[in-house]
């Protein structure tokens, strides 16, 4: 069994590898020729796109798995309609948005509604729930490799604009290559729009939805508070460990993100302890072998300044706590259907640290950011171990979990 759990994992990490090193080959391709306050630019842009596909997906990452374990969706293109409706109305919201960031212009913005619609549009739920991750990592790594290769070829490129968009292109593809991949399998209704089961499914994913958009109030809210108060030199300096530390987070987190879909089919409840020791053995090995190294690695890459390498070991124990997080929430409130509870778990961790981050980035720079990223993987685990005292039995009874009454 444990054969297959590790398979999982595996196939996992490395969709979650296939998506992250893209941009950090675009970057590493033009951090010669760009400026650093261009590379800031680029990173604050995708940091609102990430808002917008935050927004297109709806909680569907989560839900849509857990109903398509339970063959719960008669057609999928349900799904795609309420995610169209859905980018339309982030379209809308960031006429308003991207003018209160100075640096960024009109041109950011449609790539950041392009980027963060066609990467919340990914069916990446889908297979998720049919373990073929394997699949559309493939489907991602081809096409990003032959992007890659011709950007390669192209000479004297030093243009934020060609990141983004060579970027906004692959991302795109891989959304229309993905559903096709769906549509092979499964009904796919694309002309036929059924607004009430639309209705339906956006009501169902509605906590997750709140649940994930506090959470990334404490994930992903610093960059832009980065951006607000600070020059986009700052923000390229910050960023380039925020990614880089991202990376490691997306990693670990492939371990529950793996397994957790076995629980909410009822195929395996046993598997949580398992889940547990392999993400909190790997993400320690993986910080402990990273602190001495990372700032190097950053520096040969992408030019960074080894007097900002503090901000590194500031924040590397993130990693451990957020993927401890991660598994006690996807095990614990997701597979078993207790969004409410997972929802209260965000509002108390992105409150909380949006509030602290506000006050710390803008007294303490980059500094203060790293400290508020730390802490708020602290506070994410605090208030997720609380909640769980709320359910009887545990997961690790083996059995499915219900909300104590």
């Amino acid at each position: 069994m444990n054969s297959s759990y590790l398979k999982k994992i595996l196939d996992f990490m490395v969709y979650r590898a296939v998506s992250m090193v893209f941009p950090f080959l675009l970057i590493l391709l033009f951090t010669k020729s760009l400026e650093t306050a261009e590379l800031g630019v680029f990173f604050l842009a995708q940091g609102v796109a990430l808002w917008v596909a935050l927004l297109v997906d709806f909680g569907f990452i989560r839900h849509a798995v857990v109903a398509t374990q339970k063959n719960e969706i008669s057609d999928f293109a349900v799904i795609m309609h309420a995610q169209i409706f859905l980018g339309l109305i982030s379209a809308f919201l960031l006429v308003l948005v991207v003018p209160l960031f100075e640096s960024l212009s009109v041109w950011d913005g449609v790539f950041i509604a392009g980027f963060g619609v066609c990467n919340g549009l990914i069916p990446k739920w889908y297979y998720q729930a049919k373990s073929r991750m394997r699949e559309l990592s493939l489907i991602e790594s081809l096409i990003k490799m032959v992007l890659i290769v011709f950007l390669f070829m192209l000479d004297d490129i030093a243009d934020r604009f060609l990141i983004e968009y060579a970027l906004l292109m692959a991302t795109f593809l891989v959304m229309v290559v993905s559903w096709v991949g769906v549509a092979k399998s499964e009904i796919v209704g694309v002309l036929t729009i059924n607004f009430t089961e639309i209705k339906t499914q956006l009501n169902l994913s509605r906590d997750l939805f709140l649940s994930r958009f506090f959470g990334n109030l404490s994930l992903n809210a610093n960059i832009l508070l980065v951006g607000f108060f600070l020059s986009p030199t700052q923000i390229a300096i910050y960023g380039i460990v925020e990614k880089m530390l991202k990376f490691m987070v997306a990693i670990m987190t492939s371990v529950s993100e793996a397994l957790y879909p076995l629980v909410a089919s009822g195929k395996d409840t046993n598997v949580y302890k398992y889940a547990l020791v392999v993400s909190m053995l790997c993400s320690l090995m993986a910080v402990v072998g990273s602190m001495l190294v990372l700032p190097y690695i950053a520096h040969y890459l992408f030019d960074f300044d080894l007097a900002y390498s503090h901000l590194f070991f500031i924040m590397l124990p993130a990693v451990i706590f957020y993927s401890l997080s991660s598994v006690l929430a996807l095990f614990n409130f997701i597979a078993t259907k207790n969004y409410k509870l997972d929802l209260y778990a965000q509002i108390v961790t992105g409150l909380i640290s949006l509030s602290a981050s506000v006050l710390i980035v803008k007294q303490y720079a980059m500094e203060g950011a790293a400290i508020s990223y730390l802490a708020s993987s602290i506070v994410s685990v605090l208030a997720i171990l609380l909640l769980t005292k709320l359910i009887k039995p545990s997961v690790t009874d083996g059995k499915l979990p219900q909300v104590a009454e």
